[in-house]
């Protein structure tokens, strides 16, 4: 162990002398605590894995978000993120109050919005897509990303549906809407769940 030396009262004592004062009737409880120590010290918890916690030990924690913070550079520390009651955001998923979701009914070839854009610096990222077809006419329905194709749904029969659920979720572009066209017409209820973010 290396030699420590203690401030309270927000005065050091010398090093080996004893403390006078830690609690007084002027100053309560010690302002300060430092140490110095010539070999590596370490911070530890008070309860072992496997043990209840009892007292106040080290645990470890997180930062809790409803809202995402500001992006981080590539090679800098960020911190672990987790919702208000510790659960753990993992990539590919986001806060609650990133969850989206959008519902659209439409009876034209014309470009539908099933979601709006989410605004500028952010883009929707679509994990699962659902499709009724109550008309009598079978379909044909293209995502799109922007003005770009996206990618084509399996026809959609009259009087039936389609669902797509997918692991890697479909990024658009930024401030882009989730669209869609249907080649021929029919009545076609559309349903996206998805988040926003950067």
């Amino acid at each position: 162990m290396g030699i420590e030396t203690i401030a309270f009262n927000g005065t050091n004592d010398a090093s080996g002398s004893p403390i006078q004062t830690i609690v007084s009737a002027t100053n309560p409880l010690p302002v300060s605590a430092s140490f110095t120590a010539a070999a590596t010290s370490s911070v530890q918890g008070i309860a072992l894995s496997g043990t209840a916690v009892s007292g106040a030990p080290v645990l470890v924690g997180a930062r809790a978000a409803t809202a995402d913070p500001t992006a981080v550079a590539n090679g800098q520390a960020v911190d672990i993120m987790t919702d208000k009651i510790g659960r753990f955001i993992n990539a590919g998923f986001a806060i609650p109050e990133n969850n989206i979701e959008g519902s659209v009914t439409s009876t034209a070839t014309a470009v539908a919005t099933i979601i709006a854009s989410p605004g500028t610096g952010l883009a929707l990222s679509i994990t699962d897509l659902m499709f009724s077809n109550t008309g009598g006419v079978d379909t044909k329905v293209t995502i799109n990303n922007g003005a770009s194709f996206a990618f084509a749904v399996p026809g959609t029969l009259s009087f039936g549906g389609r669902e797509v659920h997918v692991k890697t979720p479909i990024k658009l572009a930024a401030n882009t809407a989730l669209t869609f066209t249907m080649t021929p017409a029919t009545t076609l209820i559309a349903n996206a769940l998805g988040f926003k973010g950067v």
